[in-house]
C-alpha cells in the first residue's frame, strides 16, 4: 500500500488560511490542501476536478471582462478576481484562483458560511448525486432554503475563537439555526443585537436581493454567501456605546418602517424572538435606503500638528479618551493597542474619514453555475435570501 504523505509540502511563502470555515480544507490524507493566504495576502483557492475549475475560471473571467451589464453586476456583489496561478504543492502542479481575501484587516474575523438554495445539484447531476445532496442539511433546507455549512466567531466577553463545522451544521433544524446565528453575531441575554452590525449586514444583503430579482440569465446551484464581521470593531462598539454613521436621533429604514438606532448598547431592546412563521417570497425590506459604507482609509497625518493643533480644539467636545498615563493592570502591551485604537477614532472622527468597513458580505462558490433555461428568476436562491434578511430583520424588533 502507498505511504500516505503526512504533511503537505506547500508552495513558498504560502500558508492555510486559518478563516476557512467549510469547503474542501488541508488533509494530508487526501493530499488537499485546501484553500491557501498568498505572500501577498491574497486568497489561492485550488481546483477540486479540472472541469469544475474551468467553469469556476470562465465565470470569474466573465465578470472580469465587465462586458455584460449582469456581470458587471455581479463584479460589485462578489469577491474581487485576480486571475490563477500554477504552483507546486508537494510533487504535484496545481491551478490556483487567485481572489481576494474577504478578511483582510479584520483583527477578529467573525465568518459565516452560507449556502443558498432548497436544490444543491446542477442539472448535470446524476441520480446517485441527487439523492445525496438532498439529505445534506435537508431539515433546514427545505424550511429555509438555505443552509449553514460552518462558521467561526470570536467571543466578545471573553475574546476566544470558537469554530462550528459541518457536523454542527448537518444538525441544525428550522429551530436551532436562529441560534446558531446568534451565536455567530454575539447576541446573548448579556448582549442584545447590535443594531449597526445588523443593518450593516442588511445593506449589503438587500442589494444581493435586489440582483436576484431581476437577474434571469443564471441558475445558481451549491453557491454560498460568506458573512464576515470584525468581532474587535464590535466590542469597541459596544464598549463605548458609538455608532460610526449613525447618532442617537438616527433611523434605518426595513420594510418602509423606521427602525431608531440607538447611541448607547443599554438602549438595545432585550427581546430578539424569532416570528413564528417565515413564508418565502414575502414581502422585501426597502432598497431606497441603504447605509453606505465608506472605504476611505485614512490620511496621513503629522502627529505633532495633530495633537497640537485640531486635538487641543476638539478633545473637550470628544467622547474619546486619550489621557491614559500608566497601565493599572500593567499590561502595557494592551494598553498601547487601546491608546492607538483610540487615537485612530478620534483621528477619523476630526478628519470625517472612515476607516475600513468592518461587517462585509460577499457571494462565493460558482462552481455550478448554469444558464437558465427559460430566462427566469432564480427562486432556489431567492427564498434562501429572503429567508435569511427575515430572520436578521426580526433581530430588530
Amino acid at each position: 500500500m502507498e505511504a500516505v504523505n503526512e504533511e503537505i509540502k506547500l508552495p513558498p511563502g504560502t500558508c492555510i488560511l486559518e478563516s476557512q470555515v467549510s469547503g474542501h480544507s488541508y488533509d494530508p490524507k487526501k493530499n488537499c490542501p485546501g484553500i491557501l493566504r498568498a505572500p501577498n495576502g491574497c486568497i489561492l483557492k485550488p481546483g477540486e476536478k479540472e472541469v469544475l475549475r474551468k467553469r469556476e475560471i470562465d465565470f470569474y473571467e466573465r465578470i472580469k471582462s465587465g462586458e455584460d451589464p449582469m456581470f458587471k453586476e455581479l463584479s460589485k456583489l462578489t469577491a474581487k478576481y485576480y486571475g490563477t496561478t500554477e504552483l507546486k504543492v508537494s510533487d504535484k502542479s496545481l491551478e490556483f484562483l487567485v481572489l481576494q481575501d474577504i478578511t483582510e484587516g479584520l483583527a477578529e474575523p467573525c465568518v459565516m458560511d452560507i449556502k443558498m438554495g432548497k436544490r444543491t445539484w446542477d442539472p448535470l447531476a446524476g441520480p446517485e448525486k441527487r439523492a445525496k445532496e438532498d439529505q445534506k442539511y435537508s431539515e433546514l433546507k427545505q424550511t429555509y432554503s438555505f443552509c449553514i455549512p460552518g462558521f467561526q466567531v470570536y467571543d466578545i466577553t471573553t475574546g476566544n475563537l470558537k469554530k462550528f463545522s459541518k457536523e454542527y451544521g448537518k444538525n441544525l433544524n428550522a429551530t436551532t439555526v436562529i441560534d446558531a446565528l446568534k451565536i455567530f453575531l454575539n447576541i446573548s441575554p448579556d448582549h442584545p443585537p447590535c443594531r449597526e452590525l445588523i443593518v450593516k449586514l442588511l445593506s449589503s444583503l438587500w442589494k444581493i436581493l435586489a440582483f436576484f430579482r431581476s437577474q434571469t440569465k443564471l441558475q445558481f446551484f451549491s453557491s454560498s454567501l460568506l458573512i464576515v464581521y470584525d468581532a474587535k470593531r464590535l466590542r469597541k462598539f459596544i464598549q463605548t456605546g458609538l455608532t460610526e454613521e449613525c447618532n442617537s436621533k438616527s433611523e434605518i429604514y426595513t420594510r418602509g418602517v423606521a427602525v431608531p438606532i440607538s447611541s448607547s448598547s443599554s438602549d438595545y431592546s432585550s427581546g430578539f424572538n424569532t416570528p413564528k412563521s417565515l413564508s418565502p417570497l414575502s414581502s422585501s425590506p426597502s432598497f431606497s435606503q441603504f447605509i453606505r459604507s465608506g472605504k476611505d482609509n485614512l490620511e496621513k497625518t503629522n502627529t505633532d500638528a495633530f495633537f497640537n493643533g485640531s486635538l487641543g480644539r476638539h478633545l473637550n467636545n470628544s467622547h474619546i479618551k486619550l489621557c491614559r498615563t500608566h497601565s493599572f493592570d500593567h499590561d502595557y502591551d494592551r494598553d498601547m493597542i487601546e491608546m492607538k485604537e483610540d487615537y485612530a477614532s478620534l483621528l477619523e472622527e476630526l478628519t470625517g474619514k472612515k476607516r475600513q468597513d468592518w461587517v462585509r458580505v460577499a457571494m462565493i462558490d460558482f462552481t455550478h453555475v448554469f444558464p437558465a433555461d427559460k430566462e427566469t428568476i432564480d427562486i432556489n436562491y431567492l427564498e434562501g435570501i429572503e429567508n435569511l434578511i427575515k430572520i436578521l430583520e426580526s433581530f430588530l424588533v
